[in-house]
């Protein structure tokens, strides 16, 4: 066990590093002092971060929730987000065509057209629904948008419901960090009022995905609403809704918050389905995951992730579809001010 020594002495290191940048503050990046400036400037909450976090400022502008984080210098990696507040489409990514997408295109390889030139040349598009993110796409004004947005930063990207942007090698605030802002917000305003638009007059956001069917199965855990209201059952998943989103908590007071409750049966309007990813349990996988809300409490956004054994009944559901779940909190996203539930 000879290498036990090496690994103790580099962990010793570690910490007293940790703890000198942590003594040092500010003075060990000066450039930090340009971003908490820029924060109390602009009515926005800002944290130094440290070797592990990036530092992080945040807040709302011009009525979005947006997140900048910055990695430690000298790398100085850029990450701006802006969240929408409609669900666009399931696996919606739209990125600046460059290098091998671009030749990918030349040969045939283009997921999504929408019919415009201009954006189709300068905008890779994935995603399901093609028919919906189309009619999406072909709004003038969200057009226009995305079109000054992606032309003028190489690094925009809209991605899992974000218009954001991705910039190397930045320590300082840029000189045009209002004007990304506003780029980024603008474009995210013009795809919401656009997606709300097409939800309204009937074209389902997940057409191409969701197999709609006549007759649905019925399962008990999920009981579905066509003719009479669904009962008012979310005041008890409103209230955990609001515990969690109380900054004053740390995570791990929020994990307990989320043991302590347990499961809960609450009524839900479906934004979107999806298929499950990343990291879940066993017995989630290759499952479903729903975007939603409690009826009449839009601001309050819910991921809830189903068993596969659920699937063919999850995507009977389209947009608008209101059902009563049961699922158990395990998730809180505290910049999307979002709560991930396991149903099963």
């Amino acid at each position: 066990m000879s290498w036990i020594p090496a690994v103790l002495a580099l962990v010793a290191v570690v910490l007293i590093v940790m703890k000198l940048r942590s003594a040092l503050g500010k003075s060990g990046d000066p450039s930090l002092q340009l971003w908490e400036d820029f924060a109390k400037e602009h009515d926005l909450s800002f944290s130094a971060g440290d070797l592990v976090k990036p530092a992080q400022v945040a807040g709302a502008w011009k009525g979005r929730a947006v997140q900048i984080e910055r990695g430690p210098a000298p790398i100085g990696l850029l990450h701006i987000k802006v969240v929408t507040h409609t669900h666009l489409a399931p696996e919606l990514i739209l990125r600046r065509e460059e290098g091998a997408a671009a030749m990918g295109k030349l040969a045939g390889m283009q997921d999504i057209q929408t019919g415009n030139q201009a954006l189709d040349d300068l905008l890779r598009i994935q995603g399901l629904g093609e028919k919906h993110i189309v009619s999406l796409l072909s709004d003038k004004t969200v057009a226009r948008r995305l079109g000054q947005l992606f032309s003028r930063y190489s690094g925009a990207l809209v991605d899992k419901n974000c218009v954001s942007l991705v910039r190397k090698r930045t320590t300082r605030p840029p000189e045009d960090l209002v004007a990304l802002l506003d780029a980024l917000v603008n474009a995210a305003e013009a795809l919401d009022r656009a997606n709300r638009e097409l939800s309204g007059s009937g074209l389902g956001e997940h057409e191409a995905f969701v197999d709609f069917e006549d007759e649905r199965p019925t399962d008990p855990g999920v009981e579905e609403e066509d003719t009479a209201p669904l009962p008012d059952m979310s005041s008890p998943l409103l209230e955990v809704f609001d515990t969690l989103s109380d900054r004053s908590l740390n995570d791990e007071a929020r994990a307990s918050v989320m043991r302590a409750v347990g499961s809960l049966s609450f009524a839900l309007e479906v934004d979107g389905i999806s298929r499950t990813s990343g990291r879940v349990p066993d017995h989630l996988q290759r499952g479903r995951t729903v975007e939603g809300h409690p009826p009449g409490h839009a601001s309050k956004r819910l991921i809830i992730r189903f068993p596969p054994s659920r699937n063919g009944e999850i995507e009977a559901f389209g947009f608008g579809h209101r059902v009563t779940v049961e699922a158990r909190p395990v998730e809180w996203d505290a910049f999307m001010a979002r709560l991930t539930m396991d149903s099963g």
